[in-house]
């Protein structure tokens, strides 16, 4: 989710929101999956990420993320997060980005096409590797305002919608129809 957030360019929010959730992973542990803007009647999210919980605590988070607001093309990415208080916090590393898997209309983009793309991911969020990236959520209406701050930038990121839905409910990352 933390790839997420510095990917979308998501609509504010205006306040004032509700508290944030003090077990903010709960659902999550429910085996539920976080849908970031989704289109309930298409069925579609610009982002689903899912979390593991670890042997030690932490969480693995495999996060798949619409790269445009037209075309079919994805990226998932593998991190670590951890609960501190009601954020949900990890750190932005490289490695996660290089790892990465594109897609297109679903379907995984051999490495050899990949390989470019994936450079051009690495070089445009170079100012993001390391910095250490956590998200709240605030109840609103069906669904989650997701807040989010940045180790290092005194600009709050932009708010998201989300809803934490089954994996088997047919949502998944695809552009909203028009």
């Amino acid at each position: 989710m933390l790839l997420i957030l510095s990917l979308l360019a998501a609509e504010a929010v205006a306040p004032p929101l509700a508290p944030a959730e003090t077990d903010p992973l709960a659902r999550a542990r429910r085996g539920l999956v976080e849908c970031t803007q989704p289109d309930e009647a298409a069925k579609t999210c610009r982002s689903i990420a899912r979390y593991t919980l670890n042997r030690d605590g932490t969480y693995q988070t495999v996060a798949e993320v619409l790269l445009g607001r037209e075309q079919p093309v994805t990226f998932e990415t593998t991190a670590r997060s951890s609960l501190e208080g009601p954020w949900v916090c990890g750190r932005f590393e490289e490695a996660a980005v290089r790892g990465g898997k594109l897609r297109v209309n679903g379907s995984v983009v051999p490495e050899v096409q990949a390989a470019p793309a994936r450079e051009k991911l690495v070089a445009a969020m170079a100012a993001m590797f390391g910095r250490k990236i956590c998200v709240s959520y605030h109840a609103s209406g069906a669904g989650f305002i997701e807040q989010g701050r940045i180790e290092g930038n005194g600009e709050p990121m932009p708010d998201s919608y989300v809803m934490w839905v089954a994996p088997d409910a047919g949502y998944r990352v695809a552009p909203a129809p028009k």
